[in-house]
């Protein structure tokens, strides 16, 4: 990879779509860290789609941006396409909860059904966009939770499956469903809620459509990631056009090239120096 395929821009901030949710406190956390530094360190990362940019990585950093009234934003933007990206799901752990009140609680919401599967049922299913999730007991027990096949209508029933216990216990994020290493590093382990894996086509429907995904599911590893960048918050918020920045980005940007002070490496990761 080159630097020279590195895609910063300066955005509306209007033509910025996230395609997850957003916890407040965690936003309102890094804006005042933002207001005190008054410097964007790391741009969101986003790709581009019917004129829009659909955050990939960074979505506090976006809602942080915004409750400072920031109308324009600086992001890296990066072909959804390219082989350095690829998108796959985290699970979430769930801390002290007892199964048969959470089952209970599932059973209330409208038009969601629970049943006891094989493990390897309940993977199949979930791959094939059957099952909303699936819930994997520290017992080793598997149930497939069912609702609506419309992507909208179920993402919509995800969220109010993950508001039954977001914020209401300890929640961890993982990649893997192994419960003997799971519950070595997390005692308190009660439930595994495995999320189906969307496709780049999904996440980019869901964002133009409004809708979005819960917190912390998606999980982007993208390549040549644009670190250390350490651009001026004045510089966002000035009176000057899109226009005009984005002349200021591209010149500050060949310097920074020029002075050889953008390093590549091998994660792969572009820093920039002050």
């Amino acid at each position: 990879m080159d630097v020279a395929e590195i895609t910063l821009r300066i955005v509306s901030a209007d033509d910025i779509l996230l395609h997850e949710g957003q916890d407040p406190l965690v936003v309102g956390a890094l804006a005042q860290r933002l207001k005190q530094d008054r410097i964007l360190r790391n741009p969101p990362i986003v790709s581009e789609a019917e004129g829009r940019y659909i955050v990939l990585d960074g979505a506090t950093r976006t809602g942080a941006l915004r409750a400072l009234g920031l109308e324009h934003s600086l992001v890296q933007i990066v072909d959804y396409a390219a082989r350095e990206i690829s998108l796959s799901s985290w699970h979430h752990l769930i801390q002290r909860t007892s199964p048969s009140e959470f089952f209970d609680q599932l059973a209330a919401l409208e038009n969601v059904t629970v049943e006891r599967v094989d493990v390897r049922q309940a993977e199949h299913n979930l791959t094939l966009h059957q099952s909303l999730c699936y819930l994997l007991l520290r017992n080793g027990a598997a149930y497939q939770v069912r609702g609506a096949e419309d992507l909208e209508q179920s993402v919509f029933q995800l969220n109010q499956i993950v508001a039954l216990y977001r914020g209401k216990t300890q929640v961890y994020r993982a990649v893997t469903t192994q419960l003997d290493m799971l519950t070595r590093e997390y005692p308190d382990l009660s439930i595994v809620v495995v999320f189906p894996c969307y496709t780049p086509f999904e996440v980019t429907r869901l964002a133009l459509n409004g809708a979005k995904l819960p917190m912390g599911i998606t999980r982007h590893l993208i390549g040549g990631r644009a670190i250390g960048v350490n651009i001026p918050l004045e510089r966002l918020a000035s009176a000057e056009s899109l226009e005009e920045k984005n002349a200021w980005l591209q010149k500050w940007l060949m310097e920074k090239i020029h002075e050889r002070k953008v390093r590549f490496y091998q994660e792969p990761l572009f820093v920039f120096d002050e």
